[in-house]
C-alpha cells in the first residue's frame, strides 16, 4: 500500500498533513536496513536517524533515550497512517488539497536549499570588518532596561512630538499630550539587548544616555523609547565571531533567495485571471501605484513576500 504522502505526528498530540514519508513496499526493498515492523509497514534506520539528527544538545548518555523516543513517535505516526489510509482519508478532497499544498511547500524549499548550497562561508575579514563596524551590538554593547510608548499618531506628526519629547521631563507628560489629542497610548517595559532591537535603530539607542527620551519612526509606526538604565556588557571579538558568520550567512541567504526569486519571475509568463487582474496593480505593501505617465507593467514585487526578520535585528537568535 503506497502511503509516501501521509499523516504526521507533532509533539504525539496534534496531526498536521504533510509530505512526509509513511512506509511501501518500494520503501521497504530499497531500505539498507529496518528498525521496526510494524502490521506489516517497516520503519528504517535511515527514517530514525533522519529525526535523531534534527535534535541538538543531546548529552551521550541521553542518546538510547532519545532514540526511544523518536522511534516511538515513528511508531505512533506509522500506526494513524495506517488508520488514515483503511479510512481512506487520503482520497478526501479536504485531506488531498493539504498533502498537495505541503508538497508544494517541501518542493519549493528543497529547490532553495539545493540552490544556496554551494554559498561560500563569511571570510574572517567579513566577519571582522562587522565586528568593528557595529561597535553598538559587540564592543560597546550595553543592556538596556526601556520603556517604550506606541501610538497611532500619523508618522507626518513626528516633528510635532519631537518637539514635546524635548521638553518632557517623564514619558507620562508625552502620553498625556498624545492622549490630550485623541491619539491611542500603549506603554511597555523591557529589559533588552541590541540584538533584540531593529538594528536599524541600535546605534542611535546606543548612543543616548539613562534617562533620556527619543522618537523613532519606522514603517510608519511611531514609537517613543526611554532608556531607565543601562548596563555595559561589551562581547569580545572571539566570542562574537560565530554569531556575526551566522547572521552573515543567514544575511547573504535571504538575499541570494530573493534574487533568485526575481529572476524566475522575470522569466516567467505570470497573468492574473478574473478578478484577480487588479491583484497586479497592487505593490508589496497593498498600495497602488501612483500614476505616470509611462508605467511599466506592475507585479508584485518578491522582495516584499520574502523578507525577513533577520535583515531588521542584531546577530543574537538568527538561524
Amino acid at each position: 500500500m503506497n502511503r509516501v504522502l501521509g499523516v504526521c505526528v507533532v509533539a504525539g498530540l496534534g496531526l498536521v498533513l504533510s509530505a512526509c514519508s509513511g512506509s511501501s513496499g518500494k520503501e521497504s526493498k530499497a531500505a539498507s536496513q529496518v528498525a521496526v515492523k510494524v502490521n506489516g509497514g517497516e520503519l528504517s534506520i535511515h527514517q530514525v536517524n533522519e529525526q535523531l539528527a534534527r535534535i541538538s544538545g543531546v548529552a551521550a548518555d541521553q542518546k538510547d533515550l532519545a532514540r526511544k523516543r523518536v522511534v516511538d513517535s515513528l511508531i505512533d505516526q506509522e500506526l494513524l497512517v495506517q488508520q488514515a489510509s483503511e479510512k481512506k482519508l487520503d482520497r478526501d478532497p479536504e485531506v488531498l488539497a493539504a498533502l498537495e499544498q505541503s508538497r508544494s511547500q517541501v518542493l519549493a524549499q528543497a529547490y532553495l536549499q539545493k540552490t544556496l548550497a554551494s554559498q561560500s562561508k563569511p571570510t574572517d575579514d567579513m566577519v571582522r570588518a562587522y565586528y568593528t563596524g557595529n561597535p553598538a551590538l559587540f564592543a560597546e554593547r550595553r543592556v538596556f532596561r526601556l520603556q517604550e510608548l506606541s501610538t497611532d499618531l500619523p508618522a507626518d506628526r513626528a516633528d510635532e512630538l519631537k518637539s514635546v519629547v524635548g521638553k518632557a521631563k517623564t514619558l507620562s507628560e508625552v502620553a498625556a499630550w498624545l492622549q490630550k489629542g485623541k491619539a491611542q497610548v500603549a506603554v511597555n517595559s523591557a529589559v533588552r539587548g541590541p540584538e533584540q532591537l531593529p538594528l536599524q535603530q541600535v546605534a542611535a539607542i546606543n548612543a543616548m544616555k539613562d534617562g533620556e527620551m527619543q522618537v523613532f519612526v519606522a514603517d510608519g509606526r511611531v514609537t517613543v523609547l526611554q532608556i531607565l538604565a543601562s548596563q555595559p556588557q561589551p562581547l569580545d571579538e572571539a566570542r562574537a565571531a560565530p554569531l556575526i558568520e551566522q547572521f552573515l550567512s543567514s544575511r547573504k541567504r535571504d538575499e541570494l533567495a530573493r534574487n533568485e526569486i526575481k529572476r524566475l519571475r522575470d522569466s516567467a509568463k505570470i497573468e492574473y485571471v478574473g478578478e484577480f487582474s487588479k491583484l497586479a496593480q497592487l505593490d508589496a505593501k497593498g498600495e497602488a501605484p501612483a500614476p505616470a505617465a509611462a508605467a511599466a507593467p506592475s507585479t508584485v514585487p518578491a522582495e516584499g513576500a520574502a523578507s525577513s526578520s533577520a535583515l531588521d535585528k542584531g546577530v543574537t537568535g538568527l538561524r
